[in-house]
């Protein structure tokens, strides 16, 4: 069974031998702001919904600890241009 997890400044997608397969990477700028800087995804599980899921899971993160988020991220920052449901965690510097 794979699954997305927070290991430290980032979320994995893991398969279930514990191999890394895709993650989503973030770093504090201030206690309120974290910038999203970096997604890779497998090219097996390319087209597959993770890199959104991975999003997500950054976004359930922030919304926890009532966090904004700086998508420096080519991917996340389309992502969050795009849908309307992440304005509320949305930093536009």
């Amino acid at each position: 069974m794979t699954e997305i997890r927070k290991d430290g400044n980032r979320f994995i997608y893991v398969d279930e031998d514990n191999h890394v397969l895709a993650e989503i990477t973030f770093v504090y700028i201030t206690n309120q702001k974290i910038d999203v800087n970096h997604t890779f995804v497998s090219p097996i599980l390319r087209g597959k919904g993770i890199g959104k899921r991975l999003v997500e899971a950054v976004i359930d993160f922030a919304r926890q600890e009532g966090l904004k988020i700086m998508p420096t991220c080519s991917y996340v920052k389309q992502v969050f241009e795009t849908s309307s449901q992440y304005q509320d965690v949305y930093y536009q510097s």
